[in-house]
């Protein structure tokens, strides 16, 4: 099911654009929210393409919250965060809490994204 005009992840995207819904919900002539099926591997991998994006959100998350605690720390995390720099990033890891280690982790594995930019 995907919400039609509003960011989406890029599984929701993908969706979009390679499976026709099923259903639509249409409101003054346009879609407003798209069902769609997913069935056998396209639904098993799918479904764990969503759960490793809630995962990495949940982390970005929680590594947020830490880093607006501490405004030196996150510019450094963000220098290093948007250029991909491993060694820095790694030298960072002992800045954060020991509750934080596995979050950093999904994070850094994860694909890189924009959503820890200044805002």
């Amino acid at each position: 099911m995907v919400l039609v005009g509003r960011t989406t992840s890029p599984l929701a995207a993908e969706i979009r654009r390679t499976t026709h819904p099923v259903h639509q919900v249409v409101v003054q002539g346009a879609p407003i929210l798209c069902i769609y099926r997913l069935d056998g591997d396209q639904g098993t991998d799918a479904y764990r393409r969503w759960l490793a994006e809630c995962d990495h959100n949940v982390a970005r998350g929680r590594v947020r919250s830490h880093l607006n605690a501490h405004p030196e720390l996150y510019r450094e995390f963000l220098r290093s965060y948007r250029t991909r720099d491993a060694r820095a990033l790694e030298s960072l890891r002992p800045r954060f809490p020991e509750e934080l280690q596995p979050d950093l982790t999904v994070l850094l594995e994860g694909p890189p994204d924009d959503l820890l930019a200044e805002q």
